[in-house]
């Protein structure tokens, strides 16, 4: 966990360091933001590029990689119950900005709409007894769903940028660990 959280620190060092010539905010297209509150808290990745299409409008990918085991949840647990983790999360987006300046430039409030492919594992344990051995099966299944969200999007003059995010999803397999699932966080980038 340690390792990934210094590649992105090394990864975000490099992008901020980049260039010293100036490029206006208007001119720059490419964002790239990770959720690093989520990363130290929830031992996930979640890293986002969007694309900057016009003044009200942008689209791009968001992935989420999980990397809990499920011994660590079952260490939280006073007995054992069953679990659930998400392996990893592919999400092509489009967002909306309602900011109606040409100088906000696809920032400020915004709505997204997102195709959601989801891959994640399953625990279901049969015998909870701590006293016997531990006998539980497992289950890996890939859904698809849609989202839909909400947030606020800020970007400064030098394009270090936060982003605030709530969103909900539904599933679309019959056999669904989950019928609904929810999206969010708090991401800082860099418009470049």
């Amino acid at each position: 966990m340690r390792k990934i959280g210094l590649i992105a620190i090394v990864i975000s060092q490099g992008l901020f360091a980049q260039s010293t010539d100036y490029t206006p905010i208007e001119n720059r297209k490419h964002e790239v933001r990770f959720d690093a509150i989520r990363m130290i808290a929830d031992s996930e990745a979640r890293f986002t590029y969007e694309y900057v299409g016009d003044d009200s409008a942008g689209y791009g990918v968001y992935i989420r990689m999980g990397f809990k085991d499920f011994n660590s949840q079952m260490k939280k647990q006073s007995y054992y119950e069953d679990t659930k983790r998400n392996d990893i999360v592919i999400s092509p987006f489009y967002r909306f900005y309602f900011s109606k300046e040409k100088s906000l430039e696809s920032r400020g409030f915004f709505v997204d709409g997102s195709l959601d492919i989801i891959r994640a594992t399953q625990r279901v344990y049969i015998n909870r007894n701590p006293n016997v051995p531990l006998d539980y099966s497992e289950k890996t299944e890939t859904n698809v769903g849609i989202g839909f969200g909400l947030g606020w999007k800020w970007v400064n003059s030098k394009g270090i940028i936060l982003d605030l995010h709530l969103g909900i999803g539904r599933n679309f397999s019959s056999d669904s660990f989950n019928d609904f699932y929810k999206k969010g966080g708090i991401s800082v980038g860099y418009r470049f």
